[in-house]
């Protein structure tokens, strides 16, 4: 209007295409959600995107496809239609679907007989020698540190894990402005452990940390210590 003028042929000139810019981007983000919401639940999926992004921390920025979309999908920063494209583009697919394989194969051959996982109260009653470690906090220090310690000793049965949050939920706290505003909405943000864990080597506990007994090894919580 400042620059252009208020009649309906400024507006019609100026304004609608910008508008139609907007409606078709807004469609691409529909697409990209249904997306999102199908491959959601698959750790597989998860684990693949997350190991892709990592490997591409040394590259320049404009060739870091998979944290591009990573970003741009949690703030924004990119168009819809850029991560669409991007995310359809025939490099973008092979890499990610036959990573998304590599770990389905990976899975399925270290599958245990049991899903079962053992509270750390009964793995320290079965095995007292073992090794416990405890991550107090889950955002994203303590999730990112759980994660890599569960990779780096997978191979080792006599580690138990156990990541200790007052919160069932890892919370993406950069965009709780835009919850706040309705850009976003709440389950865009917050990311249930248990999706999280899948089928990793860690112990979950919710808890709400009281004090840490050092020369005691325990972590008192309201409910018992650990």
């Amino acid at each position: 209007m400042v620059h252009h003028g208020i009649t309906r042929e400024d507006f019609h000139r100026y304004y609608m295409p910008r508008c139609r810019q907007i409606s078709l981007d807004n469609r691409a983000g529909q697409v990209l959600f249904v997306l999102n919401e199908a491959v959601n639940d698959s750790a597989s999926f998860f684990a693949a995107h997350s190991k892709l992004a990592d490997e591409e921390r040394a590259k320049p920025r404009s060739r870091r496809p998979f944290n591009m979309i990573i970003w741009g999908m949690f703030t924004g920063s990119y168009s819809y239609r850029h991560i669409l494209m991007s995310a359809i583009s025939p490099t973008f697919l092979g890499r990610l679907l036959w990573e998304v394989f590599r770990e389905k194969v990976r899975r399925l051959s270290h599958r245990e007989p049991s899903r079962h996982v053992e509270t750390p109260k009964a793995r320290a009653h079965r095995d007292p020698g073992a090794v416990r470690i405890l991550v107090l906090g889950g955002g994203f220090a303590g999730v990112h540190s759980t994660l890599r310690l569960e990779k780096a000793l997978r191979g080792q049965p006599d580690i138990d894990l156990t990541l200790v949050s007052n919160e069932n939920f890892f919370l993406f706290t950069p965009l709780l402005h835009e919850v706040a505003t309705g850009g976003v909405e709440t389950r865009h943000i917050a990311y249930p452990y248990r999706k999280l864990r899948g089928d990793r080597r860690f112990n979950f506990l919710q808890r709400e940390v009281r004090s840490i007994d050092l020369a005691a090894k325990k972590v008192q919580s309201h409910h018992r210590d650990v």
